[in-house]
């Protein structure tokens, strides 16, 4: 160690001061020898100036000098520099020298007579302190070095990460959904299994790639919380929705129950919280070869304003060893890592759950015994909505009392049913078998207090409940009684065939609460405006149908084959949808037509979704409705993403590629205000209602009153209209072109006039906008509301030629009014 400091003393600066010429001189010649360069002083301001041009390592000083003492030198030095050594040699042994010297934070006191190992011994103890200061200087750059270079791979890394989610994303979209309505066309066998395939190891596929995504996004810690408002309740029925076709299939019973206490409307982020339940039911139905699966949702512990939710999925399966429990949330381990495992998987998924439940402030854990089943349960803590959320959480048809017989073998699916039922003010009872449920039926019609409603299952064992209904119906005392089937997997000609049985109602599972109220309400005839046809069977589809036609969906995206995806998924879901193919002409046709949603591609040529969604919210935008609902679609899938898409405007988020299931997910949390709004019931989701007050594209009714009813004259005017305004529409884009503003002011003022004068209302209001913006001096505005104009007359035209008024052409308007016009309807 001893070579290691000599040496490291060599490439030191040493600053000697001392006014004794000859004792410096005797003194410098062996500190030469020791130092790597050497600077000498005859009196304390020389040396405090020498310091400041060289900034030695190490000062030896003599004490008692003219001028300027060294302990007054050392204490100027100190107080520029914190860690040069600082030795003092004096002849006098007094107190006050030494007492001063600690003070001034000297590091080493040398008396005189001064010998060569004196000094030696103090140079090496300063040498010491430099060496192990440099050397935790050199450790602390080199970590410092470190984590720039980790950071860098670690940015690298997730521009690589969502440079490749994007590539990925996109073919995938087209694979899964074009796959999806290839299946719904009419196959032979060969064909269909052979989709089925590409279909199953397209989603395969998807999943490896969200799980490795995921896992690289937590061991970067790139992993993001969000707080959002959502209902529990509602997206665990999606979630059992969309899993309980894989659980039927295994004749499997899949059951959700939330206990009455735990709280519905809550904060925190549903996307997180649902990858980890999906996991766990995945799972669940994956290693469970027959029984049932059940999702319960307990209230663990509450404050003021939070709560800790406890999740715990249940079922029959295989389960899992003792001493493998604490393996299985572990990075690519399974209970079964052999290579011979009959379940595939890369057992990253509990990893990332276990991940996931911790930064939700939970834990999670397994109970479970081989050959009888596991319990995966997970924490969560969550804040409770706002009171004023709360307090417009559902609007049900008051079912207080009414006597309800649910018939099931399976205990979990009592409980659930029975809970909800009481939860609405309902009296009711249960049964497990056809022989109870009759036994019971008949008991209350002698208590003179008879059932008006029966939930039967349809798969029991001895009497299924296809043919307890068909009994029930047939006895005269018990034919009153409603009836609603449950089933678990509902086949075609099923509808048909309980109709004719006399059943009211016919639902899947898992039940969802909405449906099961509605369908009870439609059955008591308590229909909250909902049209229905008499004695017709009310299914899940029936409260939901009429209102999906009054909807409109706008479609942006740039993508052709994504596009044809969209509104093929939108039209199998029975809403109405149009497609545009950048963000421009999504605010163009916003300006003209009421929307219900937007459908928001980010990534798109001209103009993107994020600055389309930013020029919709602006109220000065010319949109009907500013406040529309707009789902971002967006094949990134990286850290900040979704945040983006938020902060720009956006209401939620879909990452490509669209799975029908998430679609419709979406769709049902963004349109209840409109099916609100189309029963009647409620504020319409926009400021723009479709009703009366709603932007009208021709109003016939204004022109033909203008025109004393000459239909005649009406029919000559608008083909006149017609005819001329392509000319007017042009000649305002070359005033545009040639900058004249004040020229483009009057031209907008003249389409307006016409507009007005042959009642095309629409068309009016955009070129008075584009009239107050020419006379504003904002051009841009105005330029940009061009697409719009075109858009407006095209749709005036249509409605006239749908109407009868003006005879259909394919090709009467000027070319150029088309151009921004490649809008494809459904």
């Amino acid at each position: 160690m001893n070579e290691n400091i000599d040496d490291f003393l060599k490439t030191l600066t040493i600053l000697y001061v001392e006014d004794d010429s000859d004792a410096r001189e005797q003194l410098a010649r062996f500190i030469e020898r020791r130092s790597g360069t050497l600077i000498t002083a005859e009196n304390g301001i020389s040396g405090l100036k020498a310091f400041l041009e060289h900034k030695p390592h190490i000062v030896i000083t003599d004490i008692q000098m003219p001028i300027m003492d060294g302990l007054d030198m050392a204490y100027e030095i100190r107080k520029i520099e914190q860690t040069v050594q600082i030795i003092v040699i004096t002849a006098f042994e007094q107190t006050d020298y030494l007492m001063r010297s600690i003070d001034i934070g000297v590091n080493k006191y040398v008396t005189k007579p001064t010998s060569p190992e004196k000094l030696n011994t103090a140079l090496q103890d300063c040498a010491h302190r430099l060496y192990a200061e440099d050397q935790l200087e050199r450790t602390r750059q080199a970590l410092q070095n470190a984590m720039k270079a980790a950071e860098a791979a670690n940015i690298a890394k997730s521009e690589f990460l969502a440079n490749m989610s994007h590539e990925i994303r996109t073919p995938m979209n087209g694979i899964i959904g074009m796959t999806g309505l290839l299946l719904d066309t009419d196959l032979t066998p060969e064909q269909r299994q052979y989709a089925e395939i590409v279909r199953a190891s397209g989603e395969s596929l998807l999943g490896l790639i969200n799980d490795i995504l995921d896992l690289s996004k937590i061991e970067a810690r790139r992993l993001d919380m969000e707080t959002l408002d959502f209902d529990l309740r509602t997206m665990l029925e999606d979630i059992t929705d969309m899993v309980a076709a894989s659980a039927h299939e295994k004749g499997l019973e899949l059951t959700c129950l939330v206990e009455p206490d735990a709280p519905s409307l809550i904060q925190g982020d549903p996307g997180r919280l649902r990858q980890v339940i999906v996991n766990l039911i995945g799972n669940a139905v994956k290693f469970t070869p027959a029984g049932e699966v059940l999702i319960r949702v307990f209230l663990d512990a509450e404050a003021v304003n939070s709560v800790t939710l406890r999740f715990a999925i249940s079922d029959t399966g295989i389960g899992i060893p003792p001493e493998r429990i604490g393996a299985v949330f572990s990075p690519f381990v399974q209970a079964d890592g052999s290579t011979t495992r009959k379940y595939g998987g890369t057992g990253l998924g509990l990893a990332i759950c276990k991940q996931i439940a911790e930064m939700m402030g939970g834990q999670i854990g397994c109970d479970s015994k081989p050959g009888e089943g596991s319990t995966f349960w997970f924490t969560a803590v969550f804040t409770r909505q706002p009171e004023k959320n709360v307090s417009a959480v559902y609007d049900l048809a008051d079912m207080t009392g009414v006597n309800v017989l649910v018939v099931d073998d399976y205990g979990a699916n009592r409980l659930l049913l029975t809970t909800l039922l009481k939860g609405w003010g309902c009296r009711c009872d249960e049964a497990p078998d056809a022989d109870g449920a009759l036994t019971k039926l008949h008991q209350a019609i002698r208590d003179n207090d008879p059932f008006k409603i029966a939930i039967i299952d349809m798969s029991m064992p001895g009497m299924d409940g296809k043919t307890l209904g068909a009994h029930i119906k047939a006895t005269p005392q018990l034919a009153d009684t409603l009836l609603v089937m449950i089933t678990s997997l509902g086949q075609r000609g099923d509808v048909a065939g309980l109709e004719a049985a006399g059943f009211a109602g016919y639902l899947t599972k898992p039940v969802r609460r909405s449906q099961l109220h509605d369908c009870m309400a439609l059955a008591l005839g308590r229909t909250r405006q909902i049209p229905v046809a008499d004695n017709r069977i009310i299914t899940r589809h029936t409260v939901t149908e009429s209102r999906k036609r009054r909807i409109r969906i706008l479609v942006a995206e740039d993508n052709h084959t994504n596009q044809e995806v969209a509104l093929a998924f939108l039209k199998k879901f029975g809403y109405h949808a149009d497609a545009v193919a950048h963000g421009g002409e999504a605010v163009a046709a916003l300006q003209h037509l009421p929307y219900d949603l937007v459908l928001m591609d980010c990534q798109m040529p001209i103009v993107d979704g994020y600055t389309a969604t930013r020029r919709i919210r602006d109220p000065k935008s010319g949109v009907l409705c500013s406040d529309i609902p707009i789902i971002a679609m967006t094949a990134n899938a990286m850290p900040g993403d979704r945040r983006k898409c938020l902060d720009a405007g956006m209401n939620d988020y879909l990452s490509k590629p669209i799975l029908p299931n998430e679609l419709a997910q979406v769709l049902d949390r963004w349109l209840q205000k409109a099916f609100a709004d189309s029963d009647g019931v409620g504020d319409p989701i926009c400021g723009v209602s479709h009703g009366q007050d709603t932007e009208i594209v021709f109003d016939s009714k204004a022109l033909m009153e203008r025109l004393m009813g000459d239909a005649d004259l009406a029919r000559r005017l608008l083909v006149g209209f017609i005819g001329d305004i392509p000319t007017q529409i042009r000649r305002l884009k070359e005033y545009l072109e040639n900058g004249d503003l004040s020229a483009a002011q009057r031209q907008a003022h003249t389409i307006k006039g016409a507009a007005s004068v042959v009642g095309a209302d629409a068309l009016k209001m955009l070129a008075s906008e584009m009239e107050q913006s020419a006379k504003s001096g904002y051009q841009a505005d105005v330029a940009e509301a061009l697409p719009g104009l075109d858009e407006a007359f095209m749709n005036f035209r249509h409605t006239l030629e749908q109407e009868g008024w003006v005879p259909e052409s394919e090709n009467d308007t000027d070319p150029s009014l088309l151009e921004t016009s490649e809008r494809k309807s459904l």
